[in-house]
């Protein structure tokens, strides 16, 4: 799912279709991964103008939810997704995306993050409206998400929200540099620690847009923990491992293995 959510939020359209047929994107039969893996090579097609496999890859899509009774897939109307990423909770109860509304001026564009549930296809807003906001991503215990926004041209907060408590039990403006989100904010393996990273992007009037940092906050107290502003340009999964950061243009990288442990 991680791998799915990283080649979605950066558009790797040639490179989801590719790994299709590797062991990294390999068919399954979990229900939750197939509905993944299937979405994200249609999304890559259309995206890609290849119309025809977009639609072979929907119609299998379809076929799966007629078969499968409750593991089909989910309706969710009129909803354009900020990075067409759907996010399970762990226990397979809720569905949680940002829904974006980008029609007309920029300055009007709106995005919320909204959770269904997977049995009565209820929904809720539990965040927003932000000008633009990151994806959401569950707590490794699947009881909270995380996610970041901010409003046009303002430093972007970030907050956890805990479905148990139906209310933010974190928010926060780490950094005061106004500037794009370029990643989800990412849970640290002990569910206790967020990540959230800005990057550099262009100038205006002469003066840099954002700034080169990743801050680590503690959930619990909303405290920031630290802010690098050396380490990371770049989040991504890899096979074995929950997650890495990897300085941009350079062979060294920072990992967190599944007890949470900087190596």
């Amino acid at each position: 799912l991680r791998l799915i959510q990283t080649l979605s939020t950066f558009e790797l359209w040639d490179e989801t279709i590719a790994l299709a047929d590797t062991v990294y994107l390999e068919p399954t039969e979990n229900a939750v991964e197939k509905v993944n893996r299937l979405r994200a090579l249609g999304v890559s097609h259309f995206a890609l103008g290849d119309q025809p496999n977009g639609d072979r890859r929907l119609a299998e899509l379809e076929a799966f939810g007629k078969t499968e009774g409750d593991a089909k897939p989910l309706q969710v109307e009129d909803c354009d997704l900020q990075y067409g990423v759907f996010a399970w909770s762990p226990d397979s109860r809720f569905v949680a995306y940002c829904r974006a509304n980008r029609e007309g001026d920029v300055d009007g564009w709106s995005c919320r993050i909204e959770v269904v549930e997977r049995k009565s296809g209820k929904a809720r807003v539990i965040a927003g409206p932000f000008w633009t906001m990151c994806d959401p991503e569950w707590s490794p215990e699947g009881t909270k998400l995380a996610y970041a926004g901010n409003l046009r041209k303002d430093p972007a907060a970030v907050e956890v929200y805990d479905l148990s408590q139906e209310k933010a039990v974190t928010h926060l403006i780490p950094l005061r540099t106004a500037g794009p989100m370029q990643s989800r904010v990412r849970w640290m393996p002990d569910g206790k620690t967020v990540a959230y990273h800005q990057s550099i992007e262009g100038k205006e009037n002469g003066k840099e847009i954002g700034e080169n940092a990743t801050v680590f906050i503690d959930v619990a107290s909303a405290a920031v923990q630290s802010v690098d502003r050396q380490l990371p340009f770049f989040f991504a999964p890899l096979p074995g491992l929950d997650w890495l950061l990897g300085r941009k243009e350079q062979e060294d990288t920072v990992l967190w293995g599944p007890d949470g442990q900087r190596t």
